[in-house]
């Protein structure tokens, strides 16, 4: 990236992640490889946290912070970046001394269930020591502690542009092909936010639409969620609901092309998280140039000329309706101009002038250029 160099890692394990697929997938040691310019850390299973017992917590915290230290070339760096995207890792910016922080929340985590009190501290002390503060919409900006909601930038989500346009000319992948069209396809996690009582009415009453989902299905979220666990019972008894699962992301373009509308189906319930998303699927979606319908979110306001948005039942109906019999808001053309607008090099670029910035008005010890990553 921009001749940074980067080590990516999403934290140690704890002890109630053994049965799940991060610790079952990792090796005993810890590895680091490189990928697409990218030093990937993966933490090994002995490093596994339990608080429980706090003298092995602390050592184990401190030999993942110093794994990721060797990996990133940490100490022979001239610039050093704990680029954090969550507040859980807070105790691990603490042991990487000599560094500058910065805080960059992709949600707003106060919003959600998990929340706790801890993790609100975990915040604030993380954006005490940051020198950026960056949230990807104006809703999770505003949704910051403190004085963080005036000096926080916004960088919103792109999309890989290219990939999306020329992956749109491939043929129809073999299972999609067996679902009859009029296709509605909806891409990402199919988790609470996704507004499923929404969906299920809506395959009720259109029964000639088929509803077509492609991404990890987090079923342990929605059961957990009393009525988004009704609707989603009852959506497994649709005939004209169909969930595909996790496709290879270089496969996307070609699903995302043969569906006859792309929906951003979230929920709006005032409160949520989800209100305040950045898509990441957004420009994807322009790019591959089919219309578009999404729920009324705030990061849509500017771009209603190639988007439809709805609130209601009615306007679900009618905004689809006219995206599959009529080509729905704006021209191909005009939907590939936005998303090419917001391609991810033009979101690094402003990405990197920030950093530059920053690591320059306050340089740290001589050597290397490095950045290192923890999400």
């Amino acid at each position: 990236m921009r001749g940074w160099r980067v080590c990516y890692s999403n934290g140690p394990h704890f002890i109630w992640h053994i049965k799940g697929p991060k610790w079952q997938c990792a090796s005993w040691r810890s590895r680091c490889r490189e990928s697409d310019g990218v030093f990937l850390n993966w933490p090994g299973r002995w490093l596994t946290r339990w608080p429980r017992f706090t003298r092995w917590d602390k050592f184990v915290l401190q030999q993942y912070v110093s794994t990721v230290i060797k990996h990133s070339g940490w100490t022979e760096s001239r610039y050093r970046v704990a680029y954090v995207f969550h507040p859980s890792f807070f105790p691990y910016v603490e042991k990487l001394v000599d560094c500058h922080v910065v805080y960059h929340p992709d949600d707003s985590f106060s919003k959600m269930p998990e929340w706790t009190s801890a993790a609100a501290v975990a915040e604030r002390n993380l954006i005490s020591k940051a020198a950026l503060v960056i949230a990807s919409s104006p809703g999770v900006k505003r949704n910051l502690p403190g004085v963080a909601v005036a000096a926080a930038r916004i960088l919103e989500n792109g999309a890989d542009t290219k990939l999306f346009m020329s992956g749109a000319q491939g043929p129809i992948p073999t299972d999609l092909h067996a679902i009859p069209r009029p296709r509605i396809g909806y891409f990402g996690s199919i988790n609470p936010k996704v507004d499923l009582f929404l969906v299920e009415r809506l395959a009720r009453l259109e029964p000639q639409w088929h509803w077509v989902f492609v991404g990890q299905l987090i079923e342990k979220e929605i059961l957990a969620d009393p009525p988004v666990r009704e609707a989603w019972l009852r959506i497994a008894r649709c005939a004209n609901v169909h969930f595909l699962g996790v496709r290879p992301y270089w496969n996307i373009p070609r699903y995302q092309a043969h569906m006859d509308v792309n929906v951003l189906c979230y929920r709006t319930e005032v409160g949520g998280w989800w209100t305040d998303l950045s898509p990441l699927k957004l420009h994807e979606y322009l790019a591959v140039g089919k219309p578009v319908v999404a729920s009324s979110l705030e990061v849509l306001n500017d771009l209603h000329r190639v988007v439809a948005t709805a609130s209601s039942e009615i306007e679900w109906r009618q905004a689809l309706r006219e995206a599959i019999e009529q080509g729905g808001r704006g021209t191909i053309a005009q939907r590939r101009e936005v998303a090419l607008a917001n391609d991810w090099d033009k979101i690094v670029d402003r990405l990197d002038s920030w950093l530059t910035s920053m690591v320059t008005s306050s340089p740290s010890p001589t050597g290397d250029v490095r950045h290192t990553v923890l999400k």
